[in-house]
């Protein structure tokens, strides 16, 4: 039976009670890269509660991912004028993952960056105007008949983006990552509509994407009590209210329990190695 959880809403006023009810990022506050240089990371203040923090539970994670990045519809072919492209997300994505964006989270079981495999855009079909995660899997599932995604592996994370205006079958999620279980494969895949814009988009698949990495099961990296007020799986970007820009990208910011507050890695945090967390190299 796969797990499923909330994420953020889309950045519009009509989703913000919405928002507070799922303890969703608000992004009420935005930072600038140019302006945290000399920081070692862009830091958010830690919630009031004092028992805010994660354990690892020993289940799962994704140590060394790679992604494939899928749009499904038609609104992305070439020729239908989407904004953004599939083409700029995909850009935008590979740029902050190249970088210095998922630095700490090697300090959760040393999980290493993930990077992109490949991004492909799918015009077979259009995914239902209400769609569930069960059709989400009937989609990567038909993808892995006709042989358009590689086989499945333990270190593969699916992220399927969704055109505008078509919506999850709770319509308030704009994003949610979970698992399946096909042909003795455990498949860790994630879905987004937030696509309208690119700042969106980035912000919704980096959460994510973090989350993914440290808990694509619901049994790994999770929130002490306390941490998170709802019922569903606790993890690392859904503490954390305001997003910021990396390398120009909106991102998703994530806890860390050695700085004790949501983080950003910008490169300057890892420039010299008093500031590299073990096991990190030094970004470009």
């Amino acid at each position: 039976m796969s797990c499923s959880r909330f994420v953020a809403l889309p950045l519009t006023a009509r989703n913000v009670a919405a928002k507070l009810r799922k303890l969703a990022f608000t992004a009420a506050v935005a930072f600038g890269l140019s302006a945290a240089m000399t920081a070692s990371v862009i830091v958010e203040a830690p919630p009031a509660s004092a028992s805010v923090g994660f354990v690892d539970h020993g289940g799962r994670v994704l140590s060394a991912a790679h992604i494939d990045l899928i749009y499904w519809g038609r609104y992305w072919a070439p020729d239908r004028s989407a904004s953004p492209t599939a083409d700029e997300i995909t850009h935008a994505l590979r740029t902050v993952l190249a970088g210095s964006y998922q630095a700490e989270l090697a300090q959760y079981r040393t999980i290493g960056p993930a990077v992109i495999r490949g991004s492909r855009v799918i015009t077979t079909s259009d995914p239902p105007s209400r769609f569930t995660d069960k059709d989400i899997e009937a989609f990567l599932s038909a993808l892995f008949d006709a042989g358009i995604l590689p086989g499945p592996d333990k270190q593969a994370l699916y992220v399927v983006t969704i055109p505008p205006g078509i919506y999850f079958s709770e319509t308030e999620l704009v994003g949610e990552h979970s698992f399946y279980r096909r042909d003795g494969h455990r498949i860790h895949y994630a879905w987004t509509t937030d696509s309208v814009v690119l700042d969106g988009a980035t912000q919704t698949t980096t959460h994510e994407i973090v989350e993914s990495l440290t808990d694509p099961e619901g049994t790994a990296i999770l929130g002490t009590p306390g941490t998170c007020d709802g019922e569903k799986w606790c993890e690392i970007a859904d503490i954390c209210s305001a997003a910021g820009k990396l390398y120009g990208v909106m991102v998703a910011p994530y806890w860390s329990n050695i700085a004790g507050h949501c983080v950003i890695p910008t490169p300057a945090a890892y420039a010299t190695p008093d500031h590299r967390l073990p096991g990190l190299t030094a970004s470009p």
